[in-house]
């Protein structure tokens, strides 16, 4: 009983962390790349403007949601070795609360590289 209250909680957690994470990292970064290009800076300070500005915006990410996810998943792993019967359903569990992570982390990860790729077709523009 305990186990399938923990796995709702687990996806519970996954759907509203997505897309508040989805939406918060459209928006930061569209919102760094335009305050870099549309201002007088040189290409050189426009470069080191976005390298900065996505460190903070990556720093915040992990620290407001990345970081919680990863506890919940620490924690909800910890109660699988309670409630798991054995060694497969130990793993099954165990995967189950970190799947939000996973998918968080290839989530930013891809909106990072994407802003990359972005950026590097304007500066060569």
């Amino acid at each position: 009983m305990e186990r399938t209250g923990y796995r709702h909680r687990c996806s519970h957690s996954r759907r509203w962390t997505h897309a508040l994470l989805s939406e918060t990292l459209d928006l930061r970064t569209y919102g760094i790349l335009l305050s870099c290009l549309a201002s007088n800076m040189t290409s050189e300070q426009r470069a080191e403007g976005v390298k900065q500005a996505m460190k903070e915006f990556v720093d915040e990410v992990d620290r407001n949601y990345l970081r919680p996810l990863q506890k919940e998943a620490f924690l909800g792993s910890a109660q699988c070795c309670d409630t798991a019967a054995t060694q497969e359903d130990l793993q099954s569990c165990c995967d189950r609360c970190q799947a939000p992570t996973t998918a968080a982390q290839n989530f930013v990860n891809q909106v990072l590289q994407d802003f990359s790729v972005c950026t590097r077709g304007h500066s060569t523009a």
